[in-house]
This record gives C-alpha cells, sequence and structure tokens, in this order.
C-alpha cells in the first residue's frame, strides 16, 4: 500500500483504502484511477464533500456511515454497487444522486439521513435491499428508476415524499408508495433533468 496525502491507497492507486478520520479538511477528491473503494474507507470522518472519479465500481459497506458533516455526494455512472450500511447516518446531507450505473442497492444503503431532501435514484437501477431508502424522513422529492423495483421494505419508515418524479419507462412501482401519506403529485420525466417538461398524472 501507499499514502498519498495522508491517505491509504493500494499500491497499485485502483484501490481507496482509509481516509483518516481525525484529518482536518472540508473536502477531498478521490484520486483519478482509483477502480475500488474497500469497507469503512470514508467512515466517521470529518469532510463535508466528496468527489469520487469516473471509473470507481463501487461505494463499499460502510463507506460514508456517520460521516456526518457531508453535505453532498454525488455518485459516477462507473459504480455499479451500493453497499450495506454504505449512506447512512449522514446527518447534514441534503441531495445524493445515484448515477445511471448503479443496478443495486444493499440492505441499509441509503437510509437515517435526517437532512436529506431530494434523493434521484439512477435508471438502472433493479434491486433494493432491506430498509435501503428507511428513515430518511426529510425526502421531500423522490425519482425513481425505470424499473420494477420491489418494496422489500425498501421505501417505507419513513420514507414520505411529497413528490414522487417517476420515468417515463418504468414499468412498475408494485406497493411501493401505498402509504405515503405526505405525497401530493406523482410527475413523470423523460429523465432527471431540472429543465425538461414534465408532465403531470
Amino acid at each position: 500500500m501507499k499514502s498519498v496525502d495522508g491517505v491509504l491507497y493500494s499500491a497499485d492507486g485502483k484501490e481507496i483504502l482509509r481516509y483518516p478520520r481525525a484529518k482536518e479538511a472540508a473536502e477531498y477528491a478521490v484520486a483519478d484511477g482509483t477502480e475500488v473503494m474497500r469497507d469503512n474507507a470514508f467512515k466517521e470522518v470529518k469532510l463535508e464533500k466528496v468527489t469520487l472519479p469516473e471509473g470507481l465500481t463501487n461505494i463499499s459497506n460502510e463507506a460514508f456511515h456517520n460521516s456526518d458533516k457531508l453535505t453532498e455526494l454525488i455518485i459516477p455512472d462507473s459504480v455499479t454497487s451500493i453497499g450495506d450500511t454504505a449512506i447512512r447516518g449522514l446527518n447534514a446531507i441534503k441531495e445524493i444522486v445515484v448515477g445511471d450505473g448503479v443496478t443495486s442497492i444493499a440492505n441499509f444503503g441509503i437510509c437515517d439521513c435526517p437532512s436529506l431532501e431530494t434523493l434521484v435514484l439512477g435508471a438502472n437501477l433493479a434491486s433494493i435491499g432491506q430498509y435501503g431508502l428507511a428513515w430518511n424522513e426529510g425526502i421531500s422529492e423522490l425519482t425513481v428508476p425505470n424499473q420494477s423495483v420491489k418494496e422489500n421494505y425498501s421505501w417505507n419508515a419513513d420514507l414520505n415524499p411529497e413528490i414522487v418524479k417517476v420515468r417515463k419507462d418504468a414499468t412498475s412501482i408494485n406497493q411501493a408508495f401505498l402509504d405515503c401519506s405526505k405525497t401530493t403529485a406523482f410527475e413523470v420525466i423523460d429523465a432527471y433533468d431540472e429543465t425538461a417538461e414534465v408532465n403531470y398524472k
């Protein structure tokens, strides 16, 4: 392994192993060429923003667990999976955009983020583990993927968005929003684009 500005990487630079919990910095950009994030890589760090490079393939188990100063997280399209408890207990985060490459979110993958207001799920997300999106009670806007996603306790447990944006080619939402008492509108959109024309259903 090697250290790059105090952050541990594998010797070939393709894996990020650990960002120091006590390191004082507001932002960090994971090095270009990094392909794999190891478990707990950013657990309980003091960062407010982490930039992830294209080419990264995963968000590991407990990757950002309890990093409660993090306010922004954009997951690139090259990432295909979000691990168990990867994004949990982020008290300050307001927006999470999941790239279109992500096909699975594991158990407790994105949960318990009380300040989260906007969650965009990538177009190719096919599975969400148990309580994968639970206890995000602050969400007011949710964009769901193209494919049919099984409920599996994923959408409930305090997830109660006011606006749900459904991509036009979605095939099913099952019972996903049956208990969402605060939802006032479903919007059908072509893709996640703030400037896109929206048709109301």
